[in-house]
């Protein structure tokens, strides 16, 4: 690409001309790798999960934190794992048209 075309369409910040130089398979490309990505990020919190819980409740035990701080990260994780890995099938799906 044109290094002054790229300048004057950033400059004018529209995205869409800018996405016009991306061709299709390399968006695919690019949407296929983040969404594996998220699905392996997903995995590994689900994985590490009861780790993460045992953890906290030590922490919360030697008062490092709070018993009520503890319960909110490990449900926030215990949600977060699940989600992204959803996420990413279902975005992993919709990037190889499935």
């Amino acid at each position: 690409m044109n290094a002054a075309l790229f300048l004057l369409v950033t400059a004018s910040g529209s995205r869409s001309a800018l996405l016009a130089f991306v061709s299709p398979t390399l968006a695919t490309e690019i949407a296929m790798r983040v969404a594996a990505l998220a699905t392996l990020l997903g995995v590994w919190l689900c994985w590490s999960s009861p780790t993460h819980r045992m953890s906290r409740e030590k922490q919360a035990k030697d008062g490092l934190i709070t018993a009520a701080e503890a319960r909110r990260q490990v449900r926030c994780r215990s949600r977060l794992g699940p989600a992204l890995v959803i996420a990413g099938l279902l975005a992993l799906g919709w990037a190889c048209g499935i």
